[in-house]
């Protein structure tokens, strides 16, 4: 099924089903069980890491992991940048496959969900909005299948007046080069700090796994600094899972 708008980029959503033997699909489900992997993300994964033709692609980098069980968890991620006594408030946003959405935010863009070869001034659009939050994370980051592909520094958030929901209002995306390019230019706009570096190293170590629920949101960090955002009081109580919820 195609799908356009006059003001974004075309974009195809196929459905694609063939049928599998019963015993490739209790392989298939035997491998996703090891991975923490819903099916249908196991089974992209095992299709885009076959079919890559860079062994450094994502999709080749985290089946190579997912395989030798070097994965890790949100909490391992909060303690690692708890011990580098890092202080932002990081924030990871579950993304699932490019695909049409029946109400667009204000600004351009293709859809929902990402491409997992995106670079990140093309994920921006999709991944900076809009969210119903208490909190604003100085760090967001979006996961596709477990990786941490795009890791902004985002300086203040806004919020869209008919839904209430919020959004970065700008973000710096930091680089494997260490440098922080900004996110809807690509324009270099300097070094990234030891704190960015830190970060980063921590989510790309391995793949994060994350059980899939209906809150997308996954908190990467043991933030003890309360935030507004405009117009909300934000939960002193950090114990209990952000409210934010996609569009």
């Amino acid at each position: 099924m195609g799908w356009h708008t006059p003001d974004v980029a075309h974009v195809q959503s196929p459905v694609i089903r063939w049928s599998a033997s019963p015993d490739l699909a209790t392989l298939v489900d035997r491998w996703a069980d090891a991975a923490h992997l819903p099916r249908d993300e196991a089974v992209e994964l095992l299709i885009r890491s076959r079919l890559a033709q860079d062994d450094n692609a994502p999709a080749v980098q985290a089946w190579h992991a997912y395989r030798d069980g070097s994965t890790q968890t949100p909490g391992d991620v909060a303690d690692t940048l708890a011990a580098a006594s890092l202080t932002d408030h990081v924030v990871g946003v579950r993304m699932g496959p490019l695909r049409p959405e029946a109400t667009p935010p204000p600004w351009p863009r293709p859809g929902i969900g990402v491409d997992l070869d995106a670079d990140a001034m093309t994920a921006w659009p999709q991944i900076r909005g809009l969210w119903r939050m208490r909190m604003r994370p100085t760090v967001l980051i979006g996961l596709r299948l477990g990786w941490a592909g795009w890791i902004y520094r985002v300086d203040g958030w806004e919020q869209e007046p008919q839904s209430g929901r919020s959004y970065a209002s700008n973000g710096r995306a930091v680089t494997a080069a260490g440098r922080l390019l900004d996110a809807e230019s690509g324009g270099d706009v300097g070094e990234a700090s030891v704190a960015d570096m830190t970060i980063l190293t921590a989510l790309r170590h391995a793949p994060i796994i994350v059980p899939r629920s209906a809150n997308p949101i996954v908190r990467l960090s043991r933030c003890e600094s309360p935030r507004r955002v405009r117009g909300l009081q934000v939960d002193r109580n950090y114990a209990t899972p952000s409210i934010l919820k996609p569009l």
